[in-house]
């Protein structure tokens, strides 16, 4: 019997290995997008409720605000169908606001006695809420204090016990890391705590979090009573786990609480419980609670009658198919600080999934006490991920990455710088610092591949010197912030775009001008491109930057039904990218996020070294590469005393 010789080779056990590894590569990838995209509307959310936290606010108000902005932010992303259906989306934990020694989990319906009460001066606000995206959830809350700032900074217990709460987070959050125990955790927090006379609150739990579970198998325990720790099993922080660290802590020598007259409005379905409810208004509140918050907590504000509601989520609660998530209360003239915080143990080393605190700095408290035990101290100081090492290539290894089953950005179709809006920033940025998220808008780099593989993501990391014309430095150095990886593994290599660039410089600072030599100015002369394109190839000199118009460049579109771009590090996909922590534009890798990148001088052609006093001249670049991977440069010139054509070619070299 002869063999076919069309006929297609049945995969090998390798070939078979490799693509269930770059679908779980994909996965993990996909999942933290998730995560960071919930993470980011959550961040906006608490934002602004922090805004709203003044003298005189009202608390039910600022609980409705608070869901209402995460149900419009969750509602504006992944509302395209997928093979598995429509994402699912929404509150991960209804907003609260729990006051001085309110514990956590005051969220009042209109009904309520209580649900008049505002705010006042000197009131300690903790801000709890979540959002989840597809069942991948991010939960946040940060302590602020009312009316404190820096110039009349917070005094006192109240002081005292946020500063804690703070400083116990910044533990946490280096001590969740794989291999380390939950106890170790638990014991850190009581001798953190206890730097500033202050107790966590007894048995509360941070949980290990899945896709659509938010309270996970393995826990971590504050303040544990023997009954408490006895019956809480030993855990092992290992890669892959979400962790929801809830920092909690009073001001009192014991952390106990108790509840008081507040009703508990917050209630989460128990999925592993089954009971066929007696009552018609239980059983269509079940149905409600169901369709509308599916496993993540909820409050009954949700459920439209809320008299017929109460009745039905009662026999729920009596059978275990509800849980309760009940109010309690340090003693009176007491204090409660929280934070809380979504974190990720990645390949790479923790990544913190929530966004900083928006109102906390140490500048608002006004405090006697630090914490003096020198371990701990040096805990603090060190950074959440270690820096990447670069890896010595060992003798005769070739520079290039082969693996033949890797897709690369070799087959570049499209390419384009976007900007968005820097205006206001000016004199805020220092050479050298990390512009992250969110304290700085972003710059973004787009590609599309041929094979359908979309968007890479990048913040820049040196300053931009002229806001107003919106140029950047050639040579910027930058952080690869996302590989958005569809349909495989993405390896940076080298490749190269052409790019058109404009017949002119922008004016930088005068220092720099010195360095340019503006002779034969000629508005009205065409420039006529050389018979090939010169490769301008970058190299390193002594400090000098050139730059190029980058302005007036078309937005980063975005719509309903597409996924929202979020910010990823590489060393959060579960695979080797196979280049460094950073790379500059023109200027191939850099190691690194701590050390500046290096300046490049161009040899510019004397044509682009005309018309430099036309500065309200602005250029847009977009990149073209066709599925053949044949340039088609473009570039548009907006109005000016003196219209040139761009028609001079650089070539970029991205290497690794």
């Amino acid at each position: 019997m002869s063999s076919d010789p069309k006929e297609t080779a049945a995969p090998t056990a390798d070939e078979l290995k490799a693509k269930a590894e770059a679908e779980k590569a994909r996965q993990a990838a996909d999942e933290l997008t998730k995560y960071k995209a919930a993470a980011e509307i959550v961040n906006n959310a608490i934002k602004k409720l922090v805004e709203l936290s003044v003298e005189g606010a009202k608390i039910l108000e600022l609980c409705e605000e608070g869901d209402k902005l995460i149900e419009t932010g969750t509602s504006a992303v992944y509302n395209s169908k997928t093979a598995k259906g429509k994402v699912t989306k929404g509150l991960a934990f209804p907003t609260s606001i729990s006051v001085n020694n309110c514990v956590s989990h005051y969220s009042p319906v209109p009904t309520d006695p209580l649900a008049n009460t505002t705010l006042a001066k000197g009131d300690v606000v903790k801000i709890h809420v979540g959002a989840h995206i597809d069942g991948f959830a991010s939960v946040s809350a940060e302590t602020l204090i009312v009316g404190a700032t820096e110039a009349e900074p917070a005094t006192g217990r109240a002081a005292d016990v946020v500063k804690a709460a703070w400083h116990c987070a910044e533990v946490a959050m280096r001590l969740v890391k794989p291999g380390e125990k939950n106890w170790t955790v638990t014991d850190a927090m009581n001798k953190v705590a206890a730097a500033w006379g202050c107790k966590p609150v007894e048995g509360m739990l941070s949980c290990q979090q899945t896709q659509n579970v938010i309270d996970g198998k393995k826990r971590i325990i504050l303040n544990p009573t023997p009954e408490l720790k006895s019956g809480l099993d030993t855990a092992t922080f290992a890669e892959g786990d979400v962790w929801g660290i809830d920092i909690l802590v009073a001001s009192t020598d014991d952390g106990k609480v108790k509840p008081q007259d507040s009703r508990t409005t917050i209630y989460q379905r128990a999925t592993d419980v089954t009971y066929q409810l007696k009552l018609k208004a239980a059983r269509e509140a079940f149905s409600d609670i169901q369709k509308k918050a599916g496993p993540f907590p909820f409050t009954i504000r949700i459920l439209e009658n809320e008299k017929r509601a109460r009745v039905g989520v009662q026999e729920a609660v009596q059978h275990g198919l509800l849980r309760p998530y009940d109010v309690v209360y340090t003693p009176a003239g007491s204090y409660v600080a929280a934070f809380h915080f979504t974190i990720a143990l990645l390949p790479g080393g923790p990544s913190l999934i929530s966004a900083p605190p928006i109102w906390y700095k140490a500048e608002k408290l006004k405090t006697e006490k630090e914490l003096e035990d020198e371990e701990l101290k040096a805990l603090v100081g060190k950074k959440l991920r270690e820096p990447k090492k670069k890896k010595k290539k060992a003798a005769g290894e070739s520079e290039a990455k082969e693996d033949a089953d890797a897709f690369t950005l070799k087959n570049v179709r499209q390419a384009r710088v976007d900007k968005e809006d820097l205006a206001g920033l000016a004199g805020d940025l220092e050479d050298g610092e990390d512009y992250t998220i969110p304290k700085y808008p972003r710059s973004m780099l787009r590609f599309e591949l041929s094979d359908g593989t979309k968007t890479m993501r990048a913040i820049e990391y040196r300053r931009i010197p002229d806001f107003e014309l919106g140029v950047t430095p050639l040579g910027t150095k930058i952080y690869v912030k996302e590989a958005n990886v569809r349909r495989g593994i993405i390896y940076l290599e080298s490749f190269s775009i052409k790019l058109t660039r404009p017949s002119r410089l922008p004016e930088e600072d005068p220092e720099t001008e010195q360095n340019i030599r503006m002779e034969s100015r000629q508005p009205e002369r065409r420039i006529e491109p050389p018979p090939a394109a010169p490769v301008i190839a970058p190299r390193i000199s002594a400090p000098h930057t050139t730059t190029r118009a980058v302005d007036n460049l078309p937005p980063a579109t975005t719509n309903s039904n597409s996924a929202p771009i979020v910010d990823l590090d590489p060393d959060d996909l579960e695979i080797d990218l196979g280049y460094e922590d950073s790379y500059s534009i023109g200027d191939g890798v850099r190691d690194g996020h701590d050390g500046d990148a290096d300046e490049v001088d161009y040899e510019i052609n004397e044509a682009f070294l005309q018309d430099l006093d036309e500065a309200e001249q602005r250029v847009q670049v977009v990149i073209d590469v066709d599925e053949d991977s044949q340039v088609e440069a473009q570039s548009t010139v907006g109005p000016t005393k003196t219209t040139r054509p761009v028609d001079i070619e650089e070539v970029i070299d991205i290497s690794d």
